[in-house]
């Protein structure tokens, strides 16, 4: 069970919402660390957990 959970949060943190414009886009997992642009509005995305 608990690899089941672990591989479901591990799909969830690659998911991230852009605080301008409210677009939900998947990063791809070797960008899982990174901040990236928003696909829609150009606007970076930290990754999960930090702020700007």
């Amino acid at each position: 069970m608990w690899a089941f959970y672990s591989a479901l949060q591990s799909a969830l943190d690659l998911l991230r919402k852009c605080p301008k414009c409210g677009h939900k886009q998947k990063v791809r997992l070797l960008d899982k660390n990174k901040t990236v642009a928003c696909a829609k509005c150009s606007n970076p995305l930290p990754p999960n957990g930090h702020k700007l």
